[in-house]
């Protein structure tokens, strides 16, 4: 729980920074579209990245050469032959195939 004095500072704290945003957009727009523009573009690069980009995170082999990229079908096949059920059917050891009831 936050004490009184907490939630006053806090009231505060949030309105400086909204009185300051409103300021900023009112005086330099020009400044917060470029932030928003960067900002945009960084996250779109974070969600899809590129193939050069990509490139860069993969460490080198000693020979230079990269793994070679599995086409669609590929996958496909391997996917299609793994396909495991989440069940089965084991054959126990009952000894016969009715129970027994057990009289009360």
């Amino acid at each position: 729980m936050l004490s009184n004095t907490q939630k006053v500072w806090r009231v505060i704290l949030l309105s400086l920074l909204a009185i300051g945003l409103v300021h900023l957009l009112l005086n330099r727009t020009s400044t917060v579209l470029i932030m928003l523009i960067v900002g945009g573009v960084i996250f779109y690069l974070y969600k899809r990245p590129p193939r050069w980009l990509i490139r860069f995170t993969y460490p080198k082999s000693s020979n230079g050469m990269r793994p070679p990229l599995r086409s669609s079908t590929q996958r496909k096949k391997k996917k299609a032959a793994k396909k495991r059920y989440p069940f089965r059917v084991i054959d126990g050891n009952k000894k016969s195939a009715t129970r027994i009831k057990k009289s009360q």
